[in-house]
């Protein structure tokens, strides 16, 4: 049952987010800080405003789970436009955290947990394995759905924004899985699997696996793939072949579990995130499936706001004097010799590794990928 709030309920504010498909503003219910959303005119989706907003209420009427905020209802303003209306949750995204260096070992050169990311991940795990328990994707997990705040001397960790949890083409390309792209192919709890790997290895090094140039020329080349092709793995290795060029920025404890999570091929990843957390860190072993969401998972931060956040050393003021310049005639030869680096000293052996790398050479976030190619060399 949909929950239609009063004509004068809402306190509608500011603009916070737009998207091609949303608008999210700030918003007040009851006099509690809340969030409005609503369909974009230009929205490309194909069901109406109405429709997708009401299916996005029924999933977060149905789950209670301290990470999850709480719906409020529908509401229409007196244009006649519709709003979801949600519990607004404080905080700084995951995007922000990781971009502005603020954990500890979030930036080039992580290669190890710290007690900070390995309870954002925990805390994170718990939410999905809980939505998972009660027949729920999320679709869309990535550090600009999650948000992070202290309270009282804990982290607190939020995952927003479930537009994309029903039958839908929605998510990021740069963290979907490949099923997600494929036509016809169904889809589990391990498209989120891969999805948390990709957002946890970001965490980890403070960049992404993969750029959003090589996450188009990925799909592109699914287009013309027959369905058999995604439990094929022979036929799903470029991506991997890249991923292995990328393992010396990731402890290597922390490496097999990631791969398995991060492969191309849904039967060959850990079947739901228990079992993959667990491969990860015995440390972030969840309980048991239950109907409820069990204890909020917290632990002691020293301060959001101290020396514990810091920028990690290894990310040298002249590489961020570099990475701060935007011309790409500044980024790419540095991304050229770091490449050529990386393969003469970890793939010396491989005959393809600087081909590969090539094709890194590209506009397309460019110095993120000095950054994490600077990580490989920075390995103790």
């Amino acid at each position: 049952m949909i929950t239609r709030l009063p004509a004068g309920s809402i306190g509608l504010g500011a603009l916070l987010a737009r998207s091609s498909r949303f608008e999210v503003f700030s918003a007040t219910f009851d006099r509690q800080p809340a969030v409005a959303k609503r369909v974009s005119v230009h929205s490309p989706l194909r069901d109406g405003p109405e429709k997708l907003l009401q299916r996005e209420y029924r999933v977060l009427a149905g789950l209670k789970h301290p990470a999850i905020p709480k719906p409020y209802g529908i509401w229409q303003d007196a244009a006649g436009g519709q709003y979801l209306v949600v519990e607004r949750r404080p905080g700084r995204t995951l995007r922000e955290i990781i971009a502005a260096g603020l954990l500890r070992r979030g930036g080039a050169g992580a290669r190890e947990w710290d007690e900070t990311t390995r309870d954002i991940v925990l805390q994170l795990g718990s939410a999905l394995a809980y939505l998972h328990d009660n027949g729920v994707l999320h679709n869309d997990i990535k550090p600009a759905n999650v948000l992070v705040h202290a309270d009282n001397g804990r982290i607190v960790v939020s995952l927003i924004d479930f537009e994309a949890s029903g039958p839908s083409d929605a998510g990021t390309p740069t963290y979907a899985a490949p099923e997600r792209q494929a036509p016809s192919q169904p889809v589990d709890e391990r498209a989120d699997v891969y999805s948390f790997a990709v957002l946890v290895f970001e965490l980890l090094t403070g960049v992404c696996p993969f750029t959003a140039n090589l996450a188009d020329e990925s799909r592109a080349e699914k287009k013309a793939w027959p369905a058999s092709a995604i439990s094929a793995p022979s036929r799903l290795t470029a991506p991997m072949d890249f991923l292995d060029l990328l393992r010396n920025s990731v402890d290597a404890p922390l490496w097999p579990a990631l791969r398995r999570a991060l492969d191309p091929a849904p039967s060959l990843r850990p079947a739901g995130i228990r079992s993959w957390l667990q491969q990860l860190d015995p440390a972030l072993a969840l309980p048991s499936q239950s109907d409820g969401p069990g204890p909020v998972m917290a632990v002691v931060l020293v301060a959001l706001a101290t020396a514990a956040l810091v920028l990690p050393v290894q990310d040298s003021m002249v590489l961020r004097s570099q990475l701060g310049r935007s011309s790409l005639e500044v980024c790419a030869p540095a991304l050229e010799r770091l490449a050529r680096a990386v393969c003469k000293r970890f793939h010396r052996g491989d005959p393809h590794c600087e081909t590969r790398m090539r094709k890194l050479a590209a506009p397309v976030e460019c110095s993120n990928r000095v950054q994490q190619l600077q990580t490989c060399l920075n390995k103790r």
